[in-house]
């Protein structure tokens, strides 16, 4: 029994110390790419559901939300495609604002596949050679993937919005000012 016990606080010490490291290596990885500047590769294949479509405008938007994913485990499950739909629907009234999903699959049948069975009927550019990460080197961990980035690609805000209603509203509340701040720096 005393074994037992001594098995459990190990298991909780382990995890509240990779808590800690984990909380470390996010923190020093947000200042690192905040301001940064991200390479947008327009040669790579975008796809609604299994139909090869053109959708350079979206790389063109004065903000715009960049989901990368690489084909480590399980791409569509990292992606939560059903929860991103949810937020694109959220704010589909913004003309300045695009989603960018950038997926590095070595399957994209079946991915295909799984887009369709979500009925997700955003463009995806599927990056088979990997090339937007070759330019970029994104953080290794999924949930430092995900970045606001401004007019000129700079990150405004790195990670994964969703399951966080608090990053969320980070985001949707960035999203206003850089959209508020562009269409006032036209009009003067």
């Amino acid at each position: 029994m005393k074994s037992y016990y001594i098995i459990i606080c190990c298991i909780l010490f382990s995890c509240n110390w990779n808590q800690k490291k984990y909380k470390k290596y996010a923190q020093k990885t947000i200042v690192e790419w905040t301001g940064k500047q991200i390479t947008l590769p327009r040669d790579s294949d975008t796809y609604i559901f299994d139909k090869k479509v053109t959708c350079d405008s979206i790389l063109d938007k004065k903000v715009k939300i960049l989901v990368y994913t690489d084909s480590v485990g399980c791409t569509a499950c990292k992606l939560n495609l059903y929860d991103w739909k949810l937020r694109i629907d959220s704010l589909h009234d913004n003309p300045d604002l695009s989603f960018i999903f950038f997926v590095h699959a070595q399957h994209t049948n079946q991915f295909s596949n799984r887009l369709r069975g979500e009925a997700f009927n955003y463009p995806i550019f599927f990056d088979e050679k990997n090339i937007i990460e070759k330019l970029n080197h994104f953080p290794k961990d999924y949930r430092l993937q995900t970045f606001l980035l401004d007019s000129n690609n700079h990150v405004v805000l790195i990670g994964n919005p969703l399951g966080n209603e608090s990053m969320w509203n980070l985001y949707k509340e960035e999203i206003k000012k850089l959209t508020k701040t562009k269409i006032s720096n036209d009009e003067t």
